[in-house]
């Protein structure tokens, strides 16, 4: 279904063409309320509407890639509703983009490796490239540090989670893969980590994995606020760094307070412009 609206004084749509095309490498989306895209509210208002950091990807990717978003709010990586939807259109030369974490509250990042081996498995079969994504963090009091303008992760778990098992991937291939994730969960992830250890620093082998990588979006954005609250500090003139430097950036509602997780969307292509930069 596609909703098309015309926004403005006195406006009317004359007409619509739909053009066929040729099949276009296709960006598959599989992540939570940080990753989806959003309805806008009408009338549109910047600062209360809001999106997940795949609203603007479109924007960074080449003429001719396609993105499908299949993230919603409230999932985590277990979910097979929203993955069996669409992973049988999953073709080669496409991308699986996996972004999730803040919805892991009762199995946490332990849980979260179970889960992510299904998206390189269908990915890798069908000649698709696998884009594992550390999550973007939250903005809340507790994790501020006035003294040293400082936010302190509540998520790098799972960055470090799908890191570790990237380049286990990567190095050692699907078998070690899948020993590291069978060695965390009977031994604890500390003990996985280990194992991975010795996998990752024998160097990639013949069995290494050439389809799949890693983007941290957690701790670059957590640089980002630090700079951000570092600019507002000096704008502001103020003698200490002050939390609510980034609330702006964040999605307000009047009369109620400042989201502590999703951002608005004019400053999710602030976000994509910083982290292109980084990577």
């Amino acid at each position: 279904m596609l909703n098309v609206v015309a926004v403005g004084d006195n406006v009317a749509i004359s007409a619509i063409e739909v053009e066929e095309v040729e099949a276009c490498p296709t960006v598959w989306m599989y992540t939570d309320s940080t990753g989806c895209d959003y309805a806008a509210l009408q009338p549109f208002f910047p600062l209360q509407n809001y999106g997940g950091t795949g609203t603007f990807l479109s924007k960074y990717l080449p003429t001719g890639v396609a993105i499908s978003n299949q993230g919603d709010g409230g999932i985590n990586a277990t979910d097979s509703a929203h993955w069996n939807m669409a992973n049988a259109n999953i073709g080669k030369g496409d991308f699986v983009y996996v972004q999730y974490g803040h919805n892991h509250k009762d199995d946490g990042p332990l849980g979260y490796l179970k889960a992510i081996p299904k998206y390189y498995e269908k990915a890798h079969s069908v000649g698709a490239t696998t884009i594992y994504v550390g999550p973007i963090d939250r903005h809340n009091t507790d994790q501020f540090d006035a003294e040293t303008n400082t936010w302190k992760s509540t998520l790098n778990g799972f960055s470090k989670a799908a890191q570790y098992y990237t380049e286990v991937l990567i190095t050692g291939g699907k078998t070690e893969a899948d020993n590291f994730v069978a060695k965390a969960t009977s031994d604890g992830l500390d003990a996985g980590y280990a194992y991975a250890d010795t996998v990752i620093t024998k160097g990639i082998t013949a069995n290494g994995a050439k389809d799949v990588v890693f983007i941290d979006l957690n701790q670059p954005w957590l640089d980002w606020m630090k700079a951000a609250g570092a600019k507002v500090k000096e704008i502001r003139g103020s003698e200490v760094y002050e939390k609510n430097a980034v609330d702006y950036y964040f999605r307000g509602v009047r009369g109620g307070g400042i989201d502590g997780t999703h951002l608005m969307m004019p400053v999710l292509i602030m976000v994509h412009t910083y982290l292109c930069k980084r990577h």
